[in-house]
């Protein structure tokens, strides 16, 4: 682990009152995986009025840090504006006069905005691939490793390389009770049950049809608590949803078809005994709200990164296939969730 430039003095820098501007430009997994950074600047600078830019179809979800002064919303999906038709971001960026902006993603866009902030204190994390214009996007600059840790780990590390809080940054989230009362009244006042998210963006990353609806199957009769179904709005998981309940031997408690908004899906998954599904948006929700998970995985390098750690997280992992995922049987789903109840 190296630094540059001395970076552990940007903290340091900072005016008595700082305005800050955070940068990550991901989508729900990378916003929520931000928060323990957010919440390690919060400690060490309490004063500082910080707003934080996200891709704008996930900035609902940074209202669980109701600390924070602006979210600014930055069109990612599904795809993002050229690079001549950034005016109204330069813009906005360079009317706010931030004392401090932090890039915690090292991405390109993100890096290009970073500069164009004209911010006097610019720190940005090494990224893995760096351009050869990307040191001139900041003013300090800090390296850390990478697929070392979740990422969530990485980038505190990073801002505590930069002299930030050296305490117990995590998610410290607060959910707010509108979202609560909204979930609570649609729920009926159903307590305890599983929430299960049963797809992902891809196939591959999912389990097959059959096996999936087994496990649902096996869930009902074996367990006893109530499950509650929810998927994205979109027509793919509709639809999937539609095939799936009609393989389903039961009836969940709720079924959730496209219709919760983020703030409600984590309100949703923050009173679940345990959240059960695949590698989704929603996995970073449970680890958000701190609520056990099983999920199935395709066995990739970067997983060590996305996975939720700790014994309070069990997880499969298959070979991934355009007909889902392989190599993951009913009794593997079994065994993890029972590792998952010893705990």
């Amino acid at each position: 682990m190296t630094v540059t430039e001395d970076p552990g003095d940007f903290a340091k820098l900072l005016p008595p009152k700082p305005r800050m501007l955070v940068l990550d430009l991901g989508f729900l997994g990378d916003s929520i995986h931000l928060m323990p950074a957010l919440d390690c600047i919060h400690q060490s600078v309490p004063n500082a009025c910080v707003d934080v830019m996200v891709a704008e179809h996930v900035t609902q979800i940074m209202e669980v840090l109701p600390w924070l002064n602006r979210v600014i919303g930055y069109p990612r999906f599904p795809k993002g504006p050229k690079w001549f038709n950034h005016g109204e971001w330069i813009k906005l960026l360079r009317t706010a006069k931030y004392d401090a902006v932090l890039n915690v993603n090292g991405s390109d866009r993100s890096s290009i905005l970073t500069w164009l902030t004209g911010s006097p204190l610019r720190l940005g994390r090494i990224p893995r691939r760096k351009k050869w214009w990307w040191r001139r996007s900041v003013t300090h600059c800090v390296e850390h490793p990478y697929r070392n840790a979740p990422v969530f780990e990485q980038t505190v590390e990073a801002l505590k390389l930069a002299g930030f809080a050296k305490g117990d940054c995590g998610f410290h989230v607060v959910i707010p009770e509108s979202a609560k009362k909204a979930v609570n009244d649609q729920l009926g006042g159903l307590k305890s049950y599983v929430h299960v998210s049963p797809f992902t963006t891809e196939n591959y990353k999912e389990l097959p049809p059959p096996l999936l609806a087994q496990w649902l199957n096996r869930l009902n009769t074996k367990h006893s608590l109530p499950i509650v179904l929810s998927v994205a709005p979109n027509e793919r998981e509709k639809q999937k949803l539609q095939s799936l309940l009609e393989k389903l031997d039961f009836t969940p408690a709720a079924v959730f078809p496209g219709t919760l908004s983020l703030l409600e899906l984590s309100a949703i998954i923050d009173q679940a005994q345990w959240h059960i599904g695949g590698d989704s948006g929603a996995l970073h929700v449970a680890l958000m709200c701190d609520t056990p998970t099983l999920a199935w995985y395709r066995k990739y390098d970067g997983l060590i990164e996305w996975a939720p750690p700790g014994k309070s997280h069990a997880r499969v992992i298959g070979q991934a296939s355009s007909d889902g995922l392989t190599g993951i049987s009913l009794q593997d789903l079994e065994n993890s969730l029972q590792t998952l109840k010893s705990h």
